[in-house]
């Protein structure tokens, strides 16, 4: 049997309970394969996260536990303790694939320099916001760069320029010029549904499918939570509510790259 072509798609912080805005995920994904009901994330922080995804290693290995570049966090971390050396792009590019990341990488990868292109990987378009956060410019909807194996180019703040949908358009280039004699391995990391939560413009003030919030949501006994958490303000119903339908209307568009990208 032939090494199968491989799409990987890491939405960004995606609640629990919100596939219900992704009909094609649903039907191409869950429902022609499988859904993992109890899953969890080991370390459930963005650099953490995709660190374990990239390397299958757990933060105590990776060293990377925050998204803030220290010796123990970000993009610094990962690189400063050699895991860019064994990841999915480099295990799988060994074995003969076409390897490509489209999206987000790795919070404060700004600082590896403006032609740095980490280990294994044929294809890399990644992006750099503009506005040089607390997040080391990792991504964002609107008014950020491009960069890795294709020529720069910079984004404003126009509807065409929402990330989401460049992506995908770069992603099925991608796929549309990848060698025909080799199996692909395309991980596509769009920045969405991250906060602050932006849909796409086509997208904003459709969603009238409800915002259930979780049981969980302002729980009355934290005994038994941290005391950062204890001692946290209570959440407003309505403002979270408000930022769910966000959320589910910012997952619409990667529902459609989802579809576009498996029709490729």
């Amino acid at each position: 049997m032939n090494n199968p072509d491989i799409l990987l798609v890491i939405a960004d912080d995606q609640p629990k309970g919100t596939l219900d805005a992704m009909p094609a995920v649903r039907s191409l994904i869950r429902d022609g394969g499988i859904q993992f009901e109890n899953a969890i994330s080991q370390t459930s922080l963005c650099s953490p996260a995709r660190s374990s995804i990239l390397t299958g290693d757990y933060s105590h290995t990776t060293g990377v536990w925050t998204n803030y570049a220290t010796d123990q966090g970000s993009w610094t971390a990962f690189s400063r303790n050699g895991n860019e050396e064994s990841t999915l792009g480099t295990r799988l590019r060994a074995a003969g694939y076409h390897t490509a990341l489209v999206g987000k990488y790795l919070n404060h990868f700004s600082s590896s320099g403006p032609d740095y292109i980490p280990p294994g990987w044929s294809d890399f378009i990644t992006m750099q916001a503009h506005r040089n956060n607390d997040l080391g410019g990792a991504g964002s909807y609107y008014n950020y760069d491009l960069r890795g194996t294709i020529e720069r180019e910079s984004h404003g703040d126009m509807p065409e320029d929402y990330s989401t949908d460049v992506l995908r358009d770069k992603a099925r280039g991608v796929i549309a010029d990848a060698p025909a004699k080799k199996p692909l391995f395309l991980m596509f990391t769009p920045w969405g549904p991250h906060g602050n939560y932006e849909p796409a413009p086509r997208h904003q003030g459709t969603w009238n499918g409800g915002a259930e919030l979780p049981g969980s949501f302002n729980e009355e006994d934290m005994s038994d939570k941290p005391d950062w958490m204890q001692n946290a303000e209570l959440a407003s119903e309505a403002g979270e509510s408000r930022a769910l339908i966000r959320i589910h209307e910012a997952l619409m568009s990667i529902d459609e790259a989802v579809a576009a990208l498996h029709a490729s």
